[in-house]
């Protein structure tokens, strides 16, 4: 009945239309997202497969587009990417997709062509940095390093801006060697971020020969002096040590102390790092520098401390001392404890004359005496331990066992959540004792223990003892004499 015709909606073709588009996205998103899972897995050619169905269907979906490169470069297909860029590039004349097209054509050997496409990209925007960004990585990526140092030196022309990509272009030139322009750039770079890190990082790599070294020196110091600037006269400084010209760098580390007003901390940190380094005789002549400032400077008992250190490292690595040189240092010490008697430096020079006993005079008793005093007298929980620690190594060494086992015991106790590398290595210690003195069974446990503790340094000394009792474990009364005979071995040699 025609009368009844009417009472239904009819459908408009407009409606229709976005019916059909919502059902395609919906196909598109659903395809998309296994196109996603492939690819995730690692399947690039069933991944690729459907992105290329999906950009065939709609050519100009960039998020389809972008799915093919992408799989396509892993699969390293570059020839079968030329035409499927090529036809994206018909409605997307970019300097992105132009780099791109330049870069799979010189791939593929065609180079007269790529250099087209790369100078397309340029002439898309030539006020644009993303135009040479996109050129110049793309020349990168195929290694054509020259190429890409000419494309961002033409985008300072062409912007107006002579110093734009100053840390690319430093980087292009340490590749190909140019150490003048690279020192150049690096240090363009440096004025406009103040990194000294990578400052520095990117000139050690330029410093490939002397004529590199004399022509870097040649910039830096002409940039150091030039307004009194600090920032160049720290990298200066820092270059210095590096070509191991010390007294200069010593100097230039003296005027960035005045023009910054530090008092000798700067003086002072040089001296430390050159100390570190194996370079006493600087150390102890910046030192010295400080030391000569009288007692109202701040770091005078820092340097004091520095300076009676370094003597002490300078006699220990050449192995050449007599007992003169190391009473000298031991008087040092016994100045700053004196002078300043409550200061860090004071605890750590008691402790430093308990090792110089011990291991350089071969004097326990006067070396118990001074940790003996240092630990009744100290504030600081953390150096307390550590003295603990030293002082029980000294009474292993003398076969002193209960004694030794006391202070690691107390240093086990009391110490547990202000020392915690010193409490493990005092449990080690009382395993040791257990160990040395027959006690495999109780002593196997406590190895067990830490050595499962991890980030520890006493974990792998523990798991060497573990090993050592389990593989023996069924000679039981052998290994109790190989232990002892180790106890015996430690004391012989300190005898």
């Amino acid at each position: 009945d025609h009368r009844y015709l009417h009472s239904f909606p009819t459908r408009r073709s407009s409606d229709l239309i976005s019916f059909n588009l919502a059902f395609t996205q919906y196909v598109e998103s659903d395809k998309y997202r296994l196109g996603e899972s492939f690819e995730r897995t690692g399947d690039y050619q069933s991944a690729s497969r459907i992105y290329k169905e999906l950009f065939q269907a709609n050519n100009r979906n960039k998020v389809f587009f972008d799915a093919v490169v992408r799989t396509y470069k892993a699969l390293n297909m570059y020839s079968d990417l030329i035409p499927i860029v090529e036809i994206y590039l018909k409605n997307n004349k970019n300097s992105e997709v132009y780099s791109l097209y330049g870069e799979l054509l010189w791939r593929n050997g065609k180079f007269n062509e790529a250099n087209n496409a790369w100078e397309e990209a340029v002439n898309t925007d030539k006020k644009e940095i993303k135009t040479y960004s996109d050129v110049a990585n793309s020349q990168i990526v195929t290694q054509q390093f020259e190429k890409a140092i000419q494309t961002y030196k033409t985008s300072r022309s062409n912007i107006g801006n002579p110093k734009i990509f100053s840390s690319e272009l430093s980087q292009l030139y340490i590749v190909v060697g140019d150490f003048k322009n690279g020192t150049i750039e690096i240090l363009n770079t440096f004025e406009e971020d103040n990194n000294p890190a990578i400052a520095q990082g990117r000139l050690s790599a330029l410093m490939l020969n002397q004529e590199a070294i004399v022509y870097i020196k040649e910039m830096l110091q002409k940039k150091s002096s030039s307004n009194n600037s600090i920032n160049y006269k720290f990298i200066y400084a820092w270059f210095l040590r590096e070509i191991k010209d010390f007294e200069q760098a010593f100097k230039i580390y003296k005027d960035i102390d005045e023009l910054t007003n530090s008092g000798g901390r700067e003086v002072l940190n040089f001296a430390n790092n050159s100390s570190r380094d194996g370079q006493y005789s600087i150390a102890i002549k910046a030192y010295n520098y400080i030391i000569d400032k009288g007692k109202d400077n701040p770091y005078i008992h820092n340097a004091l401390y520095g300076y009676a250190k370094t003597l002490e490292q300078k006699f220990s690595d050449s192995a050449n001392y007599t007992q003169k040189d190391v009473l000298s240092v031991i008087d040092r010490y016994r100045y700053i404890i004196k002078e300043f008697p409550n200061s860090t430096p004071a605890y750590d020079g008691k402790f430093r004359i308990a090792v110089l006993y011990f291991e350089y005079l071969s004097d326990s008793k006067s070396a118990i005496e001074e940790l003996k005093d240092l630990i009744n007298t100290n504030r600081n929980k953390k150096q307390v331990a550590i003295a603990l620690n030293y002082l029980a190594n000294i009474y292993t060494t003398n076969n002193l066992v209960e004694e030794a086992k006391d202070c690691y015991s107390k240093v086990s106790k009391d110490f547990a959540y202000i020392a915690e590398e010193e409490t493990l290595v005092a449990m080690y210690k009382l395993a040791e004792i257990e160990y040395y003195s027959g006690q495999i069974d109780s002593s196997l446990v406590h190895f067990r223990y830490l050595s499962k503790i991890s980030n520890s340094s006493i974990a792998n000394d523990a798991l060497n003892k573990l090993i050592l009792i389990e593989q023996n474990k069924k000679e039981t009364e052998a290994l109790k004499i190989f232990a002892k005979a180790e106890l015996n071995e430690i004391v012989r040699a300190h005898v």
